[in-house]
């Protein structure tokens, strides 16, 4: 039993390197396009006084110039509808395509003259968000929301999340709008509310509304946001973060002694880590050996162990919604490389070295062929791994550490999730969660902790935890 300590310490701090080793981001410039970088907030952002409500007070968002996302008429055709929007003599002229998101979801960005012109004159992208609301080729439209907290952008989805107090029965809260709700996946308490056809000042206060209501403990729109990968080189060679030889100049010794570790444990196949990233390629050579198998699972067109999802034999797509969490671009490059950190197959003659070579990965893919998640789907990805089922009402299997190498804005609902997983997951034991922190770390952020009245001189156990972190320019 002794010898168990030093084996949990080495699967859990896999987890530490994939936030260790990550890339530093650069300012998002105002002429890119939204990608992989952090935005830096300027006064060509537009401060409209959007906010929606959460329970630390209101969450303030800027409006993105030059940017909006809009959702067609799907009875006029895609194509035809996005050309003529767009066209010289059509209602976005200056515009153009710049990439098509999740839930048919069309993200349009302003050409360099346009933009600059909307500089001089900020009344100009307004103007353009109320020509495209009067194009019949156009369902709705909505601006780019900049996050100024994380500095990542974030688009409105038409939907709404809200979680109910306990004993507040969705059909009498919901009434005759149930029927435009589900629930969200892995729970029995929290609502997808969809309003498909609303703009994104009338989902915000919405959102407020029902934050509002007494019977409810937090509503947000459901966001689909920018993410940003957090990537390591899992070739041991070059993992320093493993073992640091004093290549280029490095402090020789400056790492995690993993070596040095793997004289005690090494992982154990008993010991299932999750990936929520943008998939594992399942056939990789130095990953297959270890890829998460089901054992309550065979592929038979059946949900065999009761956990909801049918031939989840290797982890599950949250993203496309199946039970194929493999790569489907050349983009989704970031999983495969985080699986390595953690559990690549060791002593093989193959690749690298994970820090837990012989523990089991779990892929969930969250992201496909881009850098944007719905916070609802990064929700459900989390109960899964954390081993709720489908329909919140009992757990299965799940992994036992939950990996995120992965940056984007906070959320109420992946809040719940997390919370639920590091008390519930594990068999009950709690889940050990780790996520990348990126380079960024120049700034001080505050967070409200709220406690029961008396709660300071009353009796019982309270922990509280800090955290420092640094990057070069400290």
């Amino acid at each position: 039993m002794r010898r168990q300590t030093p084996r949990k310490l080495v699967c859990l701090a896999f987890a530490c390197v994939a936030g260790i080793l990550a890339s530093s981001l650069n300012a998002w410039a105002a002429s890119s396009a939204p990608g992989d970088e952090t935005v830096k907030p300027s006064s060509r952002n537009l401060d409209l006084g959007d906010f929606y409500t959460t329970s630390a007070g209101p969450r303030h968002l800027l409006r993105l110039d030059g940017s909006m996302v809009v959702r067609l008429q799907t009875s006029g055709g895609h194509p035809a509808s996005l050309a003529r929007l767009i066209a010289a003599d059509g209602p976005l002229a200056g515009y153009a395509l710049d990439r098509t998101l999740d839930g048919g979801l069309t993200l349009l960005r302003a050409t360099t003259s346009e933009r600059r012109r909307q500089q001089i004159d900020s009344a100009l992208l307004l103007e353009a968000f109320h020509k495209a609301r009067r194009s019949p080729d156009v369902l709705s439209v909505a601006p780019v929301f900049l996050d100024p907290e994380s500095g990542l952008a974030r688009v409105p989805t038409g939907e709404i999340l809200v979680c109910l107090l306990p004993g507040i029965a969705p059909q009498n809260y919901f009434g005759e709008h149930l029927a435009g709700v589900r629930r969200l996946r892995s729970t029995d308490d929290k609502f997808v509310l969809a309003l498909p056809e609303s703009t994104a000042e009338e989902l915000l206060a919405e959102a407020n509304r029902h934050a509002a209501d007494p019977r409810v403990a937090w509503a947000e729109p459901n966001f689909l946001s920018q993410v940003v990968k957090q990537t390591g080189d899992p070739l041991f060679t070059h993992q320093w973060a493993l073992h640091n030889t004093g290549l280029n100049g490095a402090t020789a010794n400056a790492d995690l002694n993993a070596p040095e570790a793997w004289l005690f444990a090494n992982g154990s196949p008993d010991i299932v880590i999750a990936i929520l990233d943008d998939g594992v390629q399942l056939d990789h050579p130095d990953l297959s050996a270890n890829i998460f198998s089901n054992p309550g699972e065979s592929a038979n067109g059946q949900d065999d162990d009761g956990n909801g999802y049918v031939d989840d034999l290797h982890g599950w797509d949250f993203y496309r919604d199946d039970n194929d969490p493999s790569p489907e671009s050349a983009s989704d490059n970031h999983g495969t490389a985080a699986a390595g950190v953690a559990a690549a197959s060791g002593n093989n003659s193959a690749g690298g070295a994970g820090l837990a070579y012989r523990s089991q990965i779990m892929p969930l893919k969250v992201v496909a062929g881009g850098n944007w998640a719905s916070d609802m789907k990064l929700a459900e990805a989390i109960y899964y791994a954390a081993g709720r089922t489908r329909d919140g009402s009992n757990t299965w299997r799940g992994a036992d550490v939950i990996s995120i190498s992965l940056s984007f804005p906070q959320s109420a609902a992946v809040d719940a999730a997390l919370q639920w997983a590091a008390i519930h997951g594990r068999g009950g034991k709690g889940c050990p969660i780790f996520a990348a922190a990126g380079n960024g770390a120049s700034r001080w952020m505050t967070t409200r902790v709220r406690l029961p009245v008396g709660a300071m001189t009353g009796p019982g156990t309270y922990r509280f935890g800090f955290e420092y972190s640094k990057d070069g320019s400290d």
